[in-house]
């Protein structure tokens, strides 16, 4: 009908359609006419029809169409019937429409049909995968081909890595502990060097991983004499830029709402913060308790498995920290997040139908139990402490906890 109105150039008179009717209902951001595509614009109206129809269910229209259409059933499961009214024909096409964007959310998954319906959190086909042909895994060295890889291995214990610690200054401290995963070294060793030490410690391990991966994906490194040459050269170089930004920049002028605020004496303070790796194959949660002086009460780090959005991986961050009040007695009136749509969802009396919403539910009872006021939302610069637990429990891949203090290295700058 649009484009016969369109292109009619007099009446009675036939037509020339310049361009399909495909083009001319594309938007005008797209640099097209903008029209509408009457067909489908009824057919989104009829399918926000019928998602009131399921998220509503106690409206008089949702009752007299499950009264006749679907008694033993769910919408969703309702079909076609001779009977069938125009009324009820035209709203299971627009269902069929709003199928294919519908998303199940976890919950307990207890209405779930694993096989069939789309489900959170999932792959972007959110269809679950049935089988897989193939599974390319090699868990030996690729350097040594002996032992299993793992971050320690790779790091410190691989033969092809232990001459490069030896030529180094921390040769004997990692002699003393040989065996250990790469959180217990780290500790270990931010007792036994100062700050300085750290840092040249942390560029050696940075050497040893990126010749590493020089030798398994492209076949060429480095000798260990030069690795030790190649990163004090970095660090040196990196170590003058600071210095010459400090002496060419003006001050710092101090905010008084960056950072981490303590609460009222006598009172504890939540932080949580997770993070997502590049592969999201797992992800990072940590939690930290402190008291008025800012000291760590207990503090957690967690690697769990699985690829949720950023919003479900905060919000499991906050559970956890909650989860780990609760088990350890504590009465913490605040929680704070550097999320704001975490902060909002907890905070709120409604329920979510966010990706969110199912931990949001799980939240509120642990809430309840250790006393928490309300939920915050602050900037990342008061969080930094949850965000180093949260960065390092996905690096290390393990679980740790610390009860009444928590490591410098960790604690640097928060």
């Amino acid at each position: 009908m649009i484009l016969r109105f369109w292109w009619r150039a007099k009446e009675g008179k036939g037509k020339i359609s310049w361009v399909s009717r495909e083009k001319v209902c594309l938007p005008n951001e797209r640099g097209e006419m903008g029209f509408k595509d009457l067909s489908a614009f009824n057919r989104a109206l009829l399918a926000k029809q019928a998602w009131r129809t399921v998220d509503n269910q106690n409206s008089l229209v949702s009752k007299v169409m499950k009264a006749k259409y679907f008694k033993k059933g769910s919408f969703l499961e309702a079909s076609m019937k001779p009977d069938s009214s125009v009324v009820w024909r035209s709203i299971l096409w627009g269902k069929a429409l709003l199928m294919r964007g519908l998303m199940w959310n976890m919950g307990n998954g207890g209405n779930i049909s694993a096989g069939g319906d789309k489900w959170l959190p999932c792959p972007s086909s959110f269809r679950p995968i049935t089988s897989f042909l193939e599974i390319p895994l090699n868990p030996p060295c690729g350097c040594c081909k002996e032992e299993i890889e793992s971050s320690a291995h790779a790091l410190f214990w691989c033969s092809g890595v232990e001459e490069v610690w030896d030529l180094s200054e921390f040769g004997a401290l990692l002699g003393e502990i040989k065996g250990l995963d790469c959180l217990d070294i780290l500790c270990w060793i931010s007792k036994k060097v100062n700050r300085k030490g750290l840092a040249r410690f942390a560029m050696v391990m940075w050497g040893v991983w990126s010749n590493r991966n020089q030798l398994v994906h492209n076949k060429t490194g480095r000798k260990p004499g030069e690795i030790i040459d190649w990163v004090a050269g970095l660090l040196e170089e990196f170590q003058g830029s600071r210095i010459a930004l400090a002496c060419t920049s003006p001050p710092d002028i101090p905010s008084s709402s960056s950072g981490w605020h303590p609460p009222p004496l006598g009172n504890l303070k939540l932080n949580s913060d997770a993070a997502v790796p590049l592969d999201v194959t797992s992800l990072g949660v940590g939690a930290v308790i402190r008291d008025a002086e800012g000291q760590v009460v207990v503090a957690v780090l967690l690697c769990l498995q699985g690829c949720p959005s950023v919003e479900v991986c905060e919000a499991l961050a906050l559970r956890e920290g909650l989860c780990l009040a609760k088990q350890h007695g504590l009465s913490v009136g605040w929680a704070e997040v550097d999320a704001a749509n975490v902060a909002a969802g907890v905070n709120s009396s409604k329920p979510s139908k966010s990706i969110a919403g199912s931990v949001f539910d799980d939240i509120s009872s642990p809430c309840k139990d250790v006393g928490v006021v309300s939920c915050k939302a602050i900037s990342k610069s008061g969080n930094s402490l949850a965000h180093n637990l949260a960065s390092l429990a996905v690096s290390s891949l393990g679980d740790h906890l610390w009860q009444g203090y928590c490591h410098s290295f960790l604690c640097a700058g928060c």
